[in-house]
């Protein structure tokens, strides 16, 4: 009998906001702003409500996260959305880019881990807690900020997970 000595083959996923784009660098700037004024704002109506399409081809590619990307066509973006505007907004400007990658989109009301497989698999993200999730379901995990901060936009502290501030460890 042949001895089956398949090893699958890592799959590397990567968030799309702060670690591709700055987004979030301009993203909240308003809504933090009338917060702190005493105004009320719906945060799923302030995300569904933004101009996606202005704020994704107008936000600073971090480093050089793109031209790494184009040396592993084979990574994926897998990236949080809040509205189909921003859907759009992110598969268009990554097609103009010519940026091949699969786009994997998860509803704002879901997990990462909800709709790929993360045993054995690499995510590269920002978030503390979507870290946490990715390596609870025996996932690799790497914490990305382009500022080296170890404290997330979440407010959450790094202390588990290698820190990186670019892209450059993936590149082929």
């Amino acid at each position: 009998m042949k001895e089956n000595n398949y090893i699958p083959k890592r799959i590397l996923y990567l968030d799309f906001d702060q670690v591709l784009l700055a987004t979030e660098d301009v993203l909240f700037v308003e809504y933090n702003e009338k917060k702190k004024q005493g105004i009320y704002l719906d945060k799923q109506k302030y995300l569904e409500d933004f101009d996606w399409h202005w704020l994704v081809f107008n936000s600073e590619v971090i480093a050089n996260s793109l031209e790494v990307l184009r040396t592993i066509p084979e990574a994926k973006i897998l990236t949080k959305i809040h509205s189909l505007e921003e859907a759009s907004a992110k598969i268009k400007f990554l097609r103009t880019q010519e940026l091949p990658n699969e786009i994997i989109l998860v509803p704002g009301n879901h997990q990462k881990i909800d709709l790929v497989q993360a045993k054995d698999n690499i995510l590269v993200d920002d978030a503390v807690h979507n870290l946490d999730a990715w390596s609870s379901a025996g996932g690799i995990s790497y914490y990305f900020n382009k500022d080296n901060s170890d404290i997330d936009s979440w407010g959450i502290i790094n202390t588990k997970y290698p820190k990186i501030k670019t892209l450059n460890m993936f590149k082929k």
